[in-house]
C-alpha cells in the first residue's frame, strides 16, 4: 500500500498522460495554496508541494506507456498519487492505471472522468459530452483516439484483461458506507457521477477509506479529492502582466478551438498558418514570419489548418512543425509577453523546442485552463497559458491573452 499515512499530506503527486492534463489537474492543487511544478516530462524537479509529471504517453506504444507510468511512480514516493486521465477517456485509460495501481500498491483504482464544469458527465454508463454520447460528438474523428463507443465499462476494458465494475449514480449518492464497500469489493472500478455533489461524494468515500484507493480521473475529480483530503497551503503567488506581444500556438482539430480563433479574428493579430503536411521549408517560412511580426510588436497565432488535408494527419506530427516554427520565431529574441498554448501535443512540442522543462501553476484564467511561469531555463519567468482543445468559452484565448498582459490587476 502506497499511501503513507503519516507522511505530510500536503505531499502530492499527480501522472498525467498528456501535458495540458498535467497542467488542468495540476490546477485544481494550485488553487489550494500548494506550490505546484509540472514536469514536461519524467526529469528530476524541484521538490514542491505538488509534484505534477507528464509521461507524454496518449500517443505512445502500449508497452511504452506503461514504462513510462511505472517509472513515474518511482517519483511519487511519500506522496499521495491522483492519475490524471482524458476526460474523454482518450489514451491507454484501463492499463495506465492498472499499472499505476499495481506500481503503488493500492488496493483499487477508482475511474471517475466527470469534468461538469466543461460538460462531461456519466450517465447510465456512458460518456457524454455535453449531454451527447462521446462518439456522436466530433471526437469521433479524433486521429489518435476516435470515440467508437460511449460505454465506459468498453472504454476501460480496453488493452486490459481484468473485469471492470460499474458503480453506479444510486451507491454514489448511498450512505457513504454503501459506497465505500462497494469500492473496496473490486479491484478496478468506474463510476457514475452527474453533477459535482456526486464527484464530492466520491472523494470523501476515498478519502475516507482504509483502504488504499487511487483516484483516477479528470480535473474535476481532482478538485473534489483534493477538497476532500484538506490540501490547503499558503502559497499564494500574484503575476501582475508583462509587455509585449503574444504568440499563440495552435495544433488542436477540436471545433472548440476553431470557435475561439474566429473570435480572434477581429484583433490585430498576424496569422500564420501551416497545413498539417507541411514541409520543412512551409515551417520554416512560418517561423520567420512569426519572428518579423513579433519584433514589430505585433501579437501573432501560428496555427494549423481545418483544411481536408488535415484529415487522418497525427497530432505529433502537426505539433512538430509548430514546435519547429515557434523555436525559429523565437530565435530572434522578440520581446515576448507571453505564450499561449493550446493541445496537450502542441504544448509539449512547443516547450521542448523552446528549452521548457518545468512550469509553475498561477492562476485560473477559466475552468481547466491555468497561467503559469516558465520555471528554469533562458525562458524562466515567461507567462504561459495552456488550455486543452475542448476547453473553454468563446473568449477563452482572449481571456488568455488579457491574463498574460494584466496578470491579477486586471
Amino acid at each position: 500500500m502506497v499511501a503513507d499515512r503519516a507522511v505530510t499530506r500536503r505531499r502530492v503527486a499527480v501522472v498525467s498522460d498528456d501535458l495540458t492534463g498535467a497542467l488542468d489537474a495540476g490546477l485544481q492543487l494550485a488553487t489550494c495554496g500548494l506550490d505546484t511544478r509540472v514536469s514536461l516530462g519524467l526529469m528530476p524537479q524541484p521538490a514542491a508541494d505538488a509534484m505534477v509529471f507528464n509521461t507524454a504517453t496518449r500517443a505512445a506504444e502500449r508497452g511504452v506507456a506503461l514504462t513510462r507510468v511505472r517509472q513515474a511512480a518511482t517519483m511519487c514516493t511519500g506522496r499521495l498519487v491522483y492519475k490524471k486521465l482524458d476526460s474523454t477517456l482518450r489514451g491507454h485509460v484501463g492499463p495506465e492505471c492498472v499499472a499505476l495501481r499495481d506500481a503503488l500498491g493500492y488496493n483499487v483504482a477508482v475511474i471517475a472522468p466527470a469534468f461538469i464544469e466543461t460538460g462531461r458527465t456519466v450517465e447510465d454508463g456512458r460518456l457524454l459530452v455535453d449531454g451527447v454520447p462521446v462518439h456522436k460528438t466530433g471526437l469521433a474523428n479524433d486521429p489518435q483516439w476516435p470515440a467508437h463507443t460511449a460505454d465506459l465499462v468498453s472504454i476501460v476494458r480496453r488493452g486490459i484483461d481484468e473485469p471492470v465494475a460499474l458503480i453506479g449514480v444510486d451507491t454514489v449518492r448511498s450512505e457513504r458506507p454503501w459506497l465505500m464497500r462497494a469500492l473496496n469489493a473490486v479491484r478496478l472500478a468506474v463510476v457514475e457521477t452527474q453533477n459535482r455533489d456526486d464527484l464530492d461524494r466520491l472523494a470523501h468515500a476515498i478519502a475516507a477509506s482504509d483502504s488504499a484507493m487511487l483516484p483516477c480521473g479528470s480535473a474535476g475529480l481532482a478538485a473534489s479529492w483534493a477538497d476532500a483530503m484538506r490540501l490547503e497551503g499558503e502559497y499564494h503567488p500574484i503575476y501582475t502582466g508583462s509587455a509585449g506581444p503574444v504568440l499563440l500556438v495552435s495544433g488542436s482539430l477540436n471545433a472548440a478551438t476553431r470557435s475561439q480563433l474566429d473570435t480572434l479574428r477581429s484583433a490585430r493579430i498576424t496569422w500564420c498558418e501551416l497545413d498539417p503536411p507541411a514541409s520543412a521549408q512551409a515551417a520554416e517560412d512560418a517561423g520567420h514570419m512569426a519572428a518579423a511580426a513579433l519584433l514589430a510588436g505585433d501579437d501573432v497565432a501560428l496555427t494549423t489548418s481545418f483544411g481536408p488535408s488535415v484529415s487522418g494527419v497525427r497530432s505529433a506530427t502537426i505539433a512538430g512543425n509548430l514546435g519547429r516554427a515557434a523555436q525559429l520565431a523565437l530565435s530572434a529574441r522578440p520581446r515576448l509577453a507571453g505564450l499561449v498554448l493550446t493541445g496537450g501535443d502542441t504544448a509539449l512540442e512547443v516547450g521542448r523546442a523552446l528549452g521548457i522543462t518545468s512550469l509553475e501553476i498561477i492562476a485560473a484564467i477559466e475552468p481547466g485552463i491555468p497561467g503559469s511561469l516558465v520555471a528554469d531555463g533562458p525562458l524562466a519567468g515567461l507567462a504561459v497559458v495552456t488550455k486543452a482543445g475542448g476547453f473553454g468559452s468563446p473568449r477563452a484565448l482572449l481571456a488568455a491573452s488579457e491574463w498574460i498582459r494584466h496578470g491579477a490587476t486586471r
